[in-house]
């Protein structure tokens, strides 16, 4: 078993009064190494590289490269992570200078804290910082996020566990297409995790 890995993150956003077409998908690959620890420190992820674009062309196309690192640490079932992220090491930071205030608004660090099991419920608060604005009026976002897992207890941990998803988000950078929008959002949808 190799500590190497690539990842992906797809989101795709659907709103009531729609068409029946996605208003926005969202789009994260990434390779990352991980080292993992029997302890109370339970692990630190080294992102090479994330790439999360929007998918669209021309003057639509948002994008944004990074490198990360991240750790977590467990108590019963409590996690706790914090991550910091730079422009990736590989190309460019943002997709043109257009778009250069990306890390303005996303910032360069995350917490978060979350509590359930793999296999059943879970729940998370996160909060991340931007540094878009005057110290006291820092561009920020908030978000609570509940999956509530369809075979309570019946998943083992290398299974897909499929699980209704429920978002509260209040803050910039929901999507790459309003990171500088100051949205409040509720959002629903299916998760499916493995």
């Amino acid at each position: 078993k190799t500590p190497l890995y690539v990842g992906y993150t797809q989101k795709s956003f659907w709103t009531i009064e729609s068409d029946g077409t996605f208003r926005e998908t969202n789009y994260a690959p990434e390779l990352f190494y991980t080292f993992e620890f029997e302890s109370f420190f339970r692990f630190i992820q080294l992102g090479f590289y994330k790439h999360e674009a929007n998918g669209e062309a021309g003057s639509d196309a948002l994008s944004f490269n990074t490198s990360y690192l991240e750790i977590a640490m467990i108590y019963d079932r409590w996690i706790f992570t914090a991550t910091g992220w730079m422009p990736a090491l590989f190309g460019s930071a943002a997709s043109s200078a257009t778009h250069a205030d990306m890390f303005d608004y996303y910032g360069n660090w995350e917490v978060s804290l979350s509590y359930g099991v793999r296999e059943g419920n879970q729940h998370a608060i996160s909060y991340r910082q931007g540094t878009k604005g005057s110290a006291a009026n820092y561009k920020w976002d908030i978000d609570l996020d509940n999956l509530f897992s369809v075979e309570q207890g019946r998943k083992k941990y290398n299974e897909w566990n499929p699980s209704f998803y429920l978002q509260v988000f209040a803050g910039h950078g929901e999507t790459l297409n309003n990171y500088n929008k100051n949205t409040t959002r509720v959002t629903a949808g299916f998760s499916f995790v493995k």
